[in-house]
This record gives structure tokens, sequence and C-alpha cells, in this order.
């Protein structure tokens, strides 16, 4: 993966290291905190909706779902669904609600 960002360099033991800044490496990661946080201050709730739908399709494709604590669909299929089907059903109200704001209060 390639990283966007910048290097630091720093001594070692009497030699100098490349060590990647820790953003360019988590950049992705780190683009999405500051746009769920600039949503969540410009009220569009939407966006949130899109990464609840994102981890409920992850769930899906990995058979893993976390809360708290990881929930396995092999080991725990009920609660593996609820919490699977929570995710979708928070996405989709989520982006319902920036889209016919009216019924959404």
């Amino acid at each position: 993966m390639s990283s966007i960002g910048f290097n630091l360099f720093v001594l070692d033991g009497g030699r100098l290291e490349m060590v990647q800044n820790s953003i360019s490496r988590n950049w992705l990661t780190v683009s999405v905190l500051a746009i769920l946080i600039g949503s969540a201050v410009a009220g569009l709730y939407s966006i949130w909706g899109v990464l609840f739908i994102y981890w409920g399709l992850t769930a899906c494709n990995s058979g893993e779902a976390y809360l708290i604590a990881p929930i396995d669909r092999g080991k725990d299929p009920v609660l593996f669904w609820l919490l699977t089907g929570m995710w979708f059903v928070f996405g989709a109200l989520y982006i319902l609600a920036d889209i016919f704001p009216e019924y959404a209060a």
C-alpha cells in the first residue's frame, strides 16, 4: 500500500532511519474520521448511515461483527444477525433522516 504524507528521519543507535508518520500510514482512517466529525458538527447524519451500512456489509462478508467484543457468525448466529441487522437499520434510518428531515423529528 502506498502512503501519502511525509517521512520522519530518526537517529536510532547511531544510524539514520526513515520512519513513516503514523498519519501517513493511516491516511484513509484519519480522513474518514475527519469527515465523520465534520458531518456530525454540520448535522449531516447520512454519512454516518453509509458507515453503518459499510459495517453491516463488512460483517456479512467476514462472518464477524464487533460491538464490545467480536461476535462470530458460526458461534453465535442470533446475536451476530441481530447486531448486523441493527447496523443496516441504523444506516437506513440515518440516510432517510437526511433525505426526509420533516419526518425525522
